[in-house]
């Protein structure tokens, strides 16, 4: 739980200045599940 709480708050800061609200959740995907989520195979 420590390390999730500690995940947020890093992405809160990486995300400040996003006030598209779809680009903030594809952001907070992005980092939590990882890029192959998006790769091309």
């Amino acid at each position: 739980m420590e390390g999730f709480n500690n995940r947020v708050k890093v992405l809160k800061r990486r995300c400040y200045g996003i006030f598209d609200i779809e680009r903030l959740f594809q952001r907070i995907s992005l980092d939590l599940n990882g890029y192959q989520t998006f790769a091309v195979t």
